[in-house]
């Protein structure tokens, strides 16, 4: 699970970076990392919503890259950083940007999705606010947040504590893998959002879900035999699977694969079976990758059960 390594790493304290010339500093030295390190170059057409410019970009075999000051009347004025997936790129089309980590050019300014902070040791740190959109109503920052599992740092700033997705460290020997898994999530979750296997359940936090859980009716989560299928409550479900978050609950090992959507395959299990009378609820549902589902199911030894069982009962 690389791509997701940046949001649980744990930061020192964070202080924004305000000042115009450490701004400009900290921008002048994320260039010369992307430039030195996307070695390739090419001229294509960038899209955006008012209209498109041709430019060239800068990328490797994973992302491509664009930058510049921009500073148009009415406009706040800031550091443009655009970001893209390097397989979609067509030079013969308009091409679409995966995210932007635009900089202000001074201060603090939170219509800005990205900043620049520092820690003790003057390491600088690329920021992103998490305000992601994607072409469907309603769905921005805890849409994002929820889906990914990601978690937000604080950081100091002059006017009290702000919270941000640490990209990562521009120094690190990681950054680029860091930030690639950055954008290649933007890209996955803009693509499910868009796509019929969407889902806005998946886009609620679990605090919303158990909540959903508490206050549907006992009859909409009985079970019911119907050729062999059993209906299962898609909340419980999805509440399973955010629980375990991408850790089989018991071999304890990440998921085998990840979807299409990049999401870890985990398979809900009840433990004591629907057709053996068992609930539909949480206290009696786990995630499992597929293998120990169907030892689950063939095997079916009990002290597999008791343990499914005391993990449950720690919720």
């Amino acid at each position: 699970m690389a791509a997701l390594e940046y949001s649980k790493r744990v930061f020192m304290e964070l202080v924004l970076i305000e000042k115009r010339k450490e701004i400009s500093n900290a921008q002048e030295a994320l260039e010369s990392l992307l430039y030195s390190e996307l070695t390739d170059t090419l001229d294509c057409t960038i899209g955006f919503p008012s209209g498109s410019w041709n430019t060239q970009i800068a990328l490797n075999e994973s992302i491509w890259f664009n930058s510049y000051l921009l500073d148009e009347n009415g406009k706040t004025k800031r550091f443009w950083n655009g970001f893209g997936v390097s397989g979609e790129i067509d030079q013969n089309k308009s091409n679409n940007i995966t995210v932007e980590v635009n900089i202000p050019f001074e201060g603090l300014n939170r219509s800005v999705a990205g900043a620049f902070a520092f820690d003790s040791e003057g390491e600088i740190y690329l920021l992103h606010r998490g305000r992601i959109g994607g072409g469907r109503k309603g769905i921005g920052k805890d849409s994002f947040l929820n889906w990914t599992s990601k978690n937000l740092t604080e950081v100091r700033t002059s006017k009290g504590i702000d919270s941000f997705i640490v990209i990562g460290g521009i120094n690190e020997s990681n950054f680029i893998r860091n930030l690639s898994g950055f954008i290649h999530d933007v890209k996955r979750f803009k693509s499910y959002i868009t796509s019929s296997d969407f889902d806005d359940i998946s886009l609620l936090s679990l605090e919303e879900i158990e909540v959903l859980i508490e206050s549907s009716s006992e009859t909409e989560e009985s079970t019911t035999n119907s050729s062999s299928r059993y209906s299962r409550s898609h909340l419980v479900k999805e509440h399973a699977r955010r629980r375990a978050n991408g850790i089989c609950q018991l071999c304890e090992l990440d998921a085998p694969f990840k979807d299409r959507h990049g999401q870890p395959f985990l398979e809900v299990h009840h433990i004591e079976w629907l057709s053996r009378g068992g609930a539909d609820t949480v206290k009696n549902t786990v995630a499992l990758c597929p293998n120990c589902h169907r030892k689950m199911h063939i095997v079916d030894e009990c002290v597999d059960t008791d343990l499914l069982h005391a993990k449950v009962c720690l919720l």
